[in-house]
């Protein structure tokens, strides 16, 4: 009998350790495995699958798609995990709390590129090209979308992935600290935005990318280019970077950016996630989502550097008003822009203050992070209205007008073409991608004819586009009407004349605004309206505030 119990304990204790044996060498297996497959997905190098910018055609899993409360969920998720991941190193203490680039206009006398014989009316003719092309695209992908508009300045063509765009999360246990980048107008380099130098990559690299409020994603020219429009400069690549790493298809922020129909992937081997953005005006990204180390460098020389910022690797890239740029930083409120993943840092809170760029000068414009290098006497006169929400368009910056005035009286223009519709159309952006400052038609015939009242000299032929002319050669003493504005909170923007009238001939001035066709579109607050003002994008209090400022003495 013991030696049966014997034999049998015998057998027992060899089945066990097979089994013991069998967990590790499996548990060894699947580790490395794992391991293996995390280098191969999250290492300094370009994605299985673009190596020739081709993207996967299988579907993706039901279960990646997300709607609703989820969505919200995954963007905090994502914001918290950039917080815990992102690391700051370099930088004294004042340049944590206040950083500033020198930046050049691109038509300032300082500025390689400057073309001194440049005429005003040729600048500004491009850029209401360009204009055109940014809002009416916006407004036929506005009507051809059924109860969803693209009102703003981006349509995707996700198919699959749905793009949801986030309101911002605050992040409170951070105190407000400010980052200064100097933008500079990119009117002559074939687009009508704000140009910013941005360093990315260990070691870093300097790339000058598009300012855009009116979108999400920050994406640079990328290798391998399928399709790239000609830069200065060369593009980024991802292998001479040692602080690059891909972004997989099934971590957080790839559900935050819209997906090429054709992309693919799988919940046991996710690849890298792929993108897809176009623009109002046909221009277009394409590539995979990656994050990196960026780099702020102050005038002194100083740097700060911030790992961990989600970007677009962008492979295959076209479109007129891209041209001149490396890529695009976004400033939107969507939960990938620049403006969001730096607000943690900086109280999410950003600001500008732009020259005027129609005149040659050696003077830049100024992009702040935070507040700790405003003056404090802008602080105590800033004016603030509250941000509108638009819940099918959550990453445009709209506010409330209640009134239009001419002269301090009140135009009768309805106040439902002031408002948003309950499909989201119409309200009112502010916008720093776009030039000149348009209403919608009714509203706009009724400030054309409010004008032509007030100001008694003769009308000209309209020129490039601007409707309302008028001859002030022959006229002295004449002053033309105060324009102003009327928004929620009862705060009143009121630009001086140079803001909204134009000289495009000698002693010729046209007005700087233009009618909206579509009933679909929105008013917008182009930058010439906003030169020489201190605008404001207080996130964390979804408010936006406004003083009277002299950009050029802050260059």
């Amino acid at each position: 009998m013991a030696s049966v119990l014997k034999s049998t304990n015998r057998r027992l204790n060899f089945v066990l350790h097979f089994i013991l044996w069998g967990a590790i060498v499996c548990f060894i297996f699947d580790l490395s495995g794992a391991t293996s497959f995390s280098q191969k997905n999250q290492r300094s190098s370009i994605p299985d699958g673009f190596q020739s910018a081709d993207y996967a055609s299988d579907s993706w899993d039901e279960t990646t798609l997300l709607q609703g409360s989820s969505q919200k969920i995954l963007e905090a998720q994502f914001f918290e995990a950039s917080i815990r991941k992102r690391e700051l190193q370099g930088g004294a203490n004042e340049i944590r709390t206040g950083i500033q680039l020198k930046l050049i206009h691109r038509t300032s006398l300082l500025s390689p590129h400057s073309n001194t014989q440049s005429a005003k009316i040729d600048i500004l003719k491009e850029l209401l090209e360009l204009d055109a092309a940014r809002l009416m695209r916006g407004y036929r992908l506005s009507s051809s979308s059924s109860g969803n508009p693209q009102s703003g300045y981006l349509a995707s063509t996700n198919a699959v992935r749905k793009k949801h765009k986030a309101a911002d999360v605050a992040h409170t246990k951070y105190s407000s600290e400010s980052a200064n980048n100097r933008i500079s107008s990119g009117s002559t380099l074939g687009s009508g935005q704000y140009f910013v130098d941005f360093y990315m990559g260990t070691p870093a690299r300097r790339y000058s990318l598009i300012a855009d409020t009116g979108s999400d994603l920050i994406w640079v020219q990328c290798y391998p280019c399928s399709k790239c429009y000609p830069q200065s400069n060369p593009i980024y690549y991802p292998n001479k970077s040692s602080s690059f790493s891909s972004v997989s298809c099934s971590a957080n922020q790839c559900f935050l950016v819209p997906a090429p129909t054709q992309a693919s992937c799988s919940s046991r081997f996710p690849t890298s996630c792929q993108y897809t953005y176009i623009y109002n005006d046909g221009s277009s990204t394409s590539g995979f989502l990656a994050s990196e180390t960026v780099t702020m460098i102050s005038s002194s020389g100083e740097s700060l550097k911030i790992s961990n910022i989600t970007f677009g690797c962008g492979v295959s890239n076209a479109g007129q008003s891209l041209r001149g740029s490396n890529g695009v930083l976004g400033l939107g409120q969507g939960p990938v822009s620049f403006a969001s993943q730096l607000g943690y840092l900086y109280g999410s809170r950003f600001s500008y203050c732009l020259v005027d760029y129609l005149t040659a000068t050696a003077d830049s414009s100024l992009l702040v992070f935070g507040d700790a290098k405003i003056e404090q006497s802008l602080k105590n006169a800033i004016q603030y209205t509250p941000l509108v929400k638009n819940p099918f368009a959550e990453s445009y910056y709209y506010v409330g007008i209640k009134h239009v005035c001419l002269n301090g009286q009140i135009l009768p223009i309805p106040s439902k073409l002031w408002q948003i519709t309950s499909a989201g159309y119409g309200g009112t952006i502010v916008d720093s991608g776009t030039t000149l400052t348009y209403f919608r038609n009714a509203a706009y015939s009724l400030i054309v004819a409010a004008f032509q009242r007030a100001i008694p000299v003769p009308r000209v032929a309209p020129i490039q586009g601007l409707d309302l002319c008028f001859n002030f050669s022959a006229a002295s003493g004449i002053n033309i009407p105060e324009f102003s504005i009327l928004l929620e909170g009862d705060v009143l923007f009121q630009p001086p004349p140079e803001n909204y009238f134009v000289d495009t001939a000698l002693g010729v001035k046209c007005l700087a605004m233009q009618g909206v066709d579509s009933p679909l579109g929105s008013n917008t607050i182009g930058n010439l309206l906003q030169q020489n003002f201190h605008v404001e994008f207080d996130r964390s209090n979804a408010r936006l505030g406004f003083v009277w400022a002299n950009c050029s003495s802050s260059s």
